[in-house]
């Protein structure tokens, strides 16, 4: 392996300064060698540079670690995936006869076909109310009655939601907080155990994770805490810092871990080398489920993609103050992870650009952009969903639509059928019932078409 690190570092430090991260933690390994790491900027008001023990949130990575704790289970013979979700929790009502479909595989593949959903985010209310900045960067804060702070509260929140399953259990991908939260509550009865518990004694503990952590208190027995800092909603984008983090109550499982790039990494060798998992498991992880509307797709809790024969997988995450992906080819030996603490970096593009300069391989999928004129008039409206998600499209050429999104402004170009290319290469799709528009994907999301 011929790497210029000097040419890699200035192409990465240009990149980090165009998209005014506050720092970046980033290391890189093959085989059993660190053969590149790059530290950037300061990860608080004090000036301090990130180092690999540098802890920072992860966010949504953290349902790569559920899942583990999931099949940890299965080899055990505790539940199987197989198993339905009304088994274990039998006072969650599900809509229709759905609880006698929806399976753990489901939720593992985001496919039980909920909704976007205001569950969760009840969860966040109590730290959004503390967040000097909460309702400008959050938005209109969700209102209930209902105090949620455990996962059990979260089901009692869901049982009172009117709601409709988008799809049959298996069939449609749609991101959702609430099934790994309902994975971690059958994490706490299979094993007996409450969920940080059993994924400390059976992942953190033998990988020697030792700066992972699942709550905001913990962070006071490290010395190195990287602080979360936002963007201004408007187009100028500037930073500025905002130390309050965005807790979930007591529900951990669907996006609450803190950790560095050093513990991530010896995490990773789960994938490499079927530590913690059977190799049966590892394949169950890692083999793709499902595919979304935009040609993403998915195992238990991680992505699954080929680049020139190779298959790569990986998970990341972004809320307020994070943005975070790890990053595995088990065939090349190679794991990556890139943490940041803002919202709405591309923290998984850093890692394909230094996958492809490292190994060789190219990451740049093909796009083929429609050269005949398409009525597109049918997508254009308002969608939007219960978590807060909104869209509005409208038509601006013969292939062209912009989409408004909150602050941003995004122009997709016509690819072919259902699908748009977004500006960064990758792909938007509308979905239709019956020939009629029902809604949008972006994302990992399906976003409804109210209007």
């Amino acid at each position: 392996m011929d790497l210029n690190k000097r040419k890699l570092t200035e192409q990465l430090e240009e990149r980090f300064k165009k998209d005014k991260a506050p720092s970046v933690a980033l290391q890189v390994k093959i085989n059993n060698e660190k053969v590149y790491e790059y530290f950037y900027g300061s990860f608080d008001e004090a000036g301090n540079k990130p180092t690999a023990s540098t802890l920072y949130g992860v966010a949504s990575l953290t349902k790569s670690v559920t899942a583990v704790g999931i099949m940890k289970l299965v080899d055990e013979g505790k539940l199987r995936v197989t198993d339905l979700v009304s088994d274990w929790l039998p006072e969650l009502k599900l809509p229709d006869s759905s609880n006698e479909k929806i399976t753990i595989h489901h939720l593992l593949t985001h496919t039980a076909g909920f909704p976007g959903m205001t569950a969760l985010n009840l969860a966040r209310i109590e730290s959004l109310n503390r967040d000097p900045d909460g309702e400008y960067l959050f938005g209109e804060l969700p209102e209930s009655k209902k105090q949620v702070v455990t996962v059990t509260d979260m089901i009692e929140a869901m049982n009172e939601l009117d709601y409709q399953l988008i799809a049959e259990p298996g069939e449609l991908f749609n991101y959702s907080n609430e099934g790994y939260a309902l994975l971690e509550e059958i994490i706490k009865r299979a094993s007996k155990d409450s969920y940080v518990n059993y994924i400390n004694k059976n992942i953190f503990i033998p990988l020697k994770m030792t700066h992972s952590v699942f709550t905001v208190e913990s962070l006071e027995n490290f010395a190195e805490v990287a602080r979360p800092y936002a963007f201004t909603k408007d187009k100028a984008r500037d930073v500025f810092y905002s130390p309050t983090w965005w807790e979930i109550g007591k529900i951990y499982g669907a996006g609450a871990l803190k950790s560095t790039t050093s513990d991530l990494l010896n995490y990773l060798e789960i994938f490499k080398s079927n530590q913690i998992l059977s190799p049966d498991s590892v394949e169950a992880m890692t083999t793709s489920h499902i595919k979304t509307p935009n040609e993403n797709e998915y195992g238990y809790g991680l992505m699954v993609g080929e680049f020139e024969g190779k298959k790569v997988i990986g998970h990341g995450g972004g809320v307020k103050g994070v943005s975070s992906y790890m990053l595995v080819c088990k065939e090349l030996n190679f794991s990556a992870v890139a943490l940041t603490n803002i919202q709405e970096l591309a923290a998984e593009d850093y890692l394909l650009s230094i996958f492809n300069e490292i190994t060789g391989t190219n990451v740049n999928l093909p796009v083929n952009k429609s050269n005949d004129p398409t009525e597109l008039d049918k997508y254009t409206g308002e969608y939007a969903t219960s978590e807060g998600n909104k869209i509005n499209v409208s038509q601006v050429s013969e292939n062209i639509l912009q989409l408004v999104i909150d602050h941003l402004t995004i122009e997709v170009e016509h690819e072919k059928e259902n699908l748009f290319i977004l500006p960064n290469g990758k792909k938007l799709a509308f979905v239709t019932q019956d020939g009629e528009v029902t809604g949008v994907f972006r994302g990992m999301r399906y976003i409804e078409k109210v209007k």
